[in-house]
């Protein structure tokens, strides 16, 4: 009989799950019930050392669902490796670029040394960090090496993080009929650099206003020249741009009254806006239903967090 009681409790919270999984947004972000307490499953860090360019200093009220990823094994990185959002307070969404190596396309993709940040925009004060315990990658794989087909990637963390709110996607039906929802503007967020060459930024940067263009102008031969892959979104104008270190960070839409939702997630470009080239984004609008699945299934079946060290 306990034991038909617990299972009753973990039907109701799967079902609930589907319920704010498949409900269109609304606000900021689509708000969560605080999460059950998992002993040790975070714990705070603080960065000492580490814009997306054409941008201003996010508010944190605005970007609940942000979230940046760290490698503790990165060679090089002083600060965010790459951005994500929250799809539910246990997946991450972000780019497969992040997590699998172009230069190492047969290793599987990093677990062990990734972190994920969140809570804040300021890198510079105390955030919760958590780890990483699965990489999920999309149907059809990654095109690693070559011209980052579906780049795009699901970070199941080990323990559900106490977000407040996470990122409503873009209704497939209406993105496959119109990219990037029919809006002539969206908004991207990052922690990358300001210019090539720059140095990561400590405040998270929002840009507003970035226009949506032609994919040929980002298949043409100032950037991939004919190699662009299926499902992606070209946007960007004149220092409104994505640059090194905003990564798997969203292309969203912000309503009137403040519903967001994303279309996109950075990829790759060239010039950091100062060519006046646009950025390339993955669709998400493909990857919905997928996405959606890989968030219930975690939320359902997977074991509790273990503590962290």
């Amino acid at each position: 009989r306990i034991w038909s009681w617990q299972l009753l409790g973990v039907l109701s919270a799967c079902a609930m799950g589907m319920l704010w999984l498949w409900a269109p947004g609304a606000g900021p972000g689509r708000a969560l019930a605080a999460p059950a307490a998992v002993a040790n499953a975070d714990r705070v860090w603080s960065s000492e050392e580490w814009k997306a360019v054409g941008g201003r200093d996010a508010k944190r009220p605005e970007v609940p669902w942000i979230a940046a990823l760290f490698d503790d094994n990165h060679p090089i990185a002083r600060g965010p490796v790459c951005g994500g959002t929250f799809i539910s307070n246990q997946v991450v969404l972000t780019a497969a670029h992040c997590v699998i190596s172009d230069l190492r396309c047969d290793d599987p993709p990093r677990t062990g040394s990734l972190r994920v940040m969140y809570g804040g925009v300021d890198l510079r004060l105390p955030m919760r960090s958590i780890g990483v315990r699965q990489v999920h990658l999309p149907k059809g794989g990654y095109g690693c090496g070559g011209n980052r087909v579906n780049d795009i990637a699901l970070l199941e963390l080990e323990a559900p993080a106490d977000v407040t709110a996470v990122m409503p996607l873009v209704d497939p039906q209406r993105d496959a009929q119109r990219p990037g929802g029919g809006h002539g503007t969206l908004s991207v967020t990052g922690w990358g650099v300001s210019a090539a060459g720059g140095v990561h930024r400590q405040v998270l940067q929002l840009v507003p206003d970035v226009p949506l263009g032609d994919v040929g102008v980002c298949n043409g031969p100032a950037m991939l020249n004919g190699r662009a892959p299926p499902g992606i979104l070209c946007a960007g104008a004149l220092n409104k741009a994505a640059c090194k270190g905003d990564s798997g960070g969203p292309l969203f839409h912000r309503a009137a009254n403040g519903a967001v939702e994303q279309h996109g997630v950075v990829s790759q470009g060239s010039g950091c806006g100062a060519q006046n080239l646009p950025t390339v984004y993955t669709r998400v609008g493909p990857h919905v239903v997928w996405a959606k699945s890989v968030a219930y299934a975690v939320a359902c079946f997977t074991p509790p967090g273990k503590p962290m060290k």
